[in-house]
């Protein structure tokens, strides 16, 4: 099964929940700011994630976004790859956002 490093998303920029949710530096896609995201469920149960990202951009304008697993959720051992977009269109560089905070919830079923 596929961990982390395997989705090669870079920098990791914050690790929360245990270590289960590492969020990577923000990168540009299609002239917007995505936010690659891995979830991987160190328990023993199946879990539910919800994770909550705010990014800061140029300007100090902030944006939060959340982002759940599915609906069978994410198995022990298993890595789950989101990725969160900041649906504003942009010119300023990846580098020039910020990731600002990270919430992390987990139910265990």
């Amino acid at each position: 099964m596929p961990g982390p490093s395997d989705y090669q998303f870079g920098t990791v920029d914050f690790r929360k929940g245990n270590g289960d949710v590492l969020v990577y530096k923000p990168r540009k896609a299609g002239g917007r700011i995505t936010v690659p995201v891995t979830i991987t469920n160190n328990g023993p149960k199946r879990a539910f994630y919800t994770v909550t990202v705010t990014v800061t951009a140029p300007g100090g304008i902030s944006f939060m976004k959340t982002i759940q697993t599915s609906t069978t959720g994410v198995y022990p051992a298993t890595t789950w790859p989101q990725e969160i977009t900041i649906t504003e269109k942009t010119d300023a560089p990846a580098k020039n956002y910020t990731i600002k905070s990270v919430d992390v919830q987990r139910d265990e079923r």
